[in-house]
Formats: C-alpha cells, structure tokens, sequence
C-alpha cells in the first residue's frame, strides 16, 4: 500500500503542472494580478507575472492564417480611433480636474505638491 502511495505522490506534481487550468483558477489569477497592480501604489501597463515560476509560452496562430479583411481592417481603425479620442477625452478631464485641484490649493495657501511627473534625464 505505501509503494503505491510513494509511486502515485511521485507522479502528481508533473500532473498537476501540466493540468489545464479551470475557469475558477484563471479567474483567481487574474484577481490576484489585478489586486498586486492596486497595491503597487502606481501604474503598471504589464500585469505582474503570476506563472508560479513555471515557464509559460503562447503560439501566435494568426501566423500561419491569412490577414484581416478589408472590412475587420477598417473596423479595428474605427475602435482604434474612437479609443484614442477616448483617451483624448480622459486626458482633458484629468488635466482639468488637476488645474481645479491646484486653483483652490493656491486659494487656500497649501504649499506646493512634489512633482507628479518623473523628471526626464537631460543627458539621455
């Protein structure tokens, strides 16, 4: 019985390493992701990597197969500009709302905030 045990408890691990993931874990994953970039206290446009140390590739299918068409082409740009003038738009808010932030600062005589921008390196 125990060499059984010993012969099963030696095999799991590879298993369970190449065991497909179910919907509940993907999710859990990405919560955590999600979690760890709030915390972080700043912006980060990669998620942190979640992989548990295992080595995780993915294969572009699209490779192999033929372009977009002509109209999933021009859809795209379409999503893509109305994005872009999007992000235009949240820009101009949140310049806005900085300089109203800053306005009533100045009216109620708080000194001035550090930088919110990192300084770019002159010498580069």
């Amino acid at each position: 019985m125990d060499s059984t045990l010993g012969v099963i408890g030696a095999h799991v691990p590879a298993l369970a390493a190449t065991r497909p993931s179910t919907q509940g874990e993907s999710d859990a994953r990405i919560k955590e992701a999600m979690l760890k970039m709030r915390l972080s206290g700043r912006t980060l446009l990669v998620p942190p990597d979640n992989s548990g140390g295992l080595p995780t590739f993915s294969i572009p299918l699209s490779l192999f197969g033929s372009r977009p068409s002509a109209r999933a082409r021009a859809q795209q740009q379409r999503a893509f500009d109305d994005n872009r003038a999007r992000l235009e738009r949240l820009r101009q808010r949140a310049d806005s709302l900085r300089q109203q932030a800053d306005s009533l600062r100045r009216a109620r005589g708080d000194p001035e905030p550090p930088s919110r921008q990192p300084q770019l390196d002159s010498a580069r």
